[in-house]
């Protein structure tokens, strides 16, 4: 009898975890067969993903870049808003109003009216030696400040116009050999700010007026950021704080564009940016060096489109 009822028990101990686990791979195996045949309108309601909204804008010269950006982020990021600025005042991208109309997104147009003449993209924006090139690129942190101010999101992402979202949410894929795989959204969240790296340093972009006004003597060496893409957390403000500098600098043009300055020795707005964002990582502990997006996001694929068709340049879009 003893020897039945320690058969029982042992078998009982024995046999219950490996029925769970079981049980837990047919369930795994069912939901996972199951899971594939739901809309994904209907995954994406209840995932929580952080609410993002991308701001871009363009000139005439890039409306046949900004054309497949935005339709990118409609494909890859279905439930990001988008703000689209028409940064020129002679042209009105028809095309792309009625793509943001039928995607649901915003379109802008930057009043230049309310800023110094030198703000003026159009004028400048072949000349190479002018100082105040493609308007100081001023006009960037101007959009990106207002927008910060009035966001309700969880991030505000600016995105150049030639760039290009090439993986959702859903999808993963490794940055490299040695790193993880990464989400967008793993991506972006790696900081207050995330601002990715260019080749260059700052000591080789940036004007030696602009880096003494801004101290920036201790980072010189470091990586200049890139301005073509710019993850912000718009309720840190600290970020808010960065970004009113960063306004308030490049609103100065001793300051974003000293005497001497052009786009061949100086980034304007984005030297600014680079300076001021290791100050404020020193300051606070961000991270100052981050992946690859290349991944994610194409930066300045509009290039590829300058190399088949010659340029982009097509004001009636």
């Amino acid at each position: 009898m003893y020897l039945v009822v320690f058969l029982f028990k042992f078998l009982f101990n024995v046999g219950k975890p490996i029925f769970i686990s079981i049980k837990r791979a047919w369930a795994t195996i069912i939901f996972r067969q199951t899971y594939k045949f739901i809309p994904k309108p209907v995954k994406r309601y209840f995932q929580k993903y952080p609410s993002i909204t991308i701001v871009t804008g363009s000139t005439k010269n890039h409306y046949a870049s900004a054309l497949p950006f935005i339709i990118s982020v409609a494909e890859n990021l279905p439930n990001c808003n988008l703000i689209f600025y028409n940064l020129d005042t002679a042209h009105i991208p028809t095309t792309i109003k009625q793509v943001c109309a039928l995607f649901g997104y915003s379109f802008k147009t930057f009043d230049f009216s309310k800023h110094p003449n030198w703000f003026s993209i159009e004028s400048q924006l072949n000349q190479n030696t002018d100082r105040f090139y493609a308007g100081a690129y001023s006009w960037k942190p101007n959009i990106i400040h207002y927008e910060l101010q009035n966001a309700t999101c969880d991030y505000l992402i600016w995105c150049d116009a030639g760039n290009q979202i090439s993986v959702s949410f859903e999808k993963k894929k490794l940055l490299n050999a040695n790193e993880a795989p990464q989400t967008f959204y793993e991506l972006i969240a790696q900081g207050p700010v995330t601002a990715f790296t260019t080749w260059h340093t700052i000591k080789k972009l940036t004007h030696q007026d602009t880096v003494s006004k801004l101290q920036g003597e201790p980072y010189l060496d470091d990586e200049m950021k890139m301005g073509g893409c710019i993850v912000l957390e718009t309720k840190n403000e600290l970020v808010h704080d960065l970004i009113t500098e960063w306004k308030n600098s490049c609103n100065d043009p001793d300051l974003v564009a000293p005497r001497g300055a052009t786009i061949l020795n100086h980034r304007y707005d984005q030297a600014i940016f680079s300076i001021l964002f290791y100050k404020y990582a020193d300051k606070y502990g961000w991270t100052k060096h981050l992946g690859n997006p290349k991944a994610h996001i194409t930066i300045h694929h509009d290039n590829n489109l300058v190399r088949v068709y010659g340029k982009c340049h097509y004001s009636n879009i």
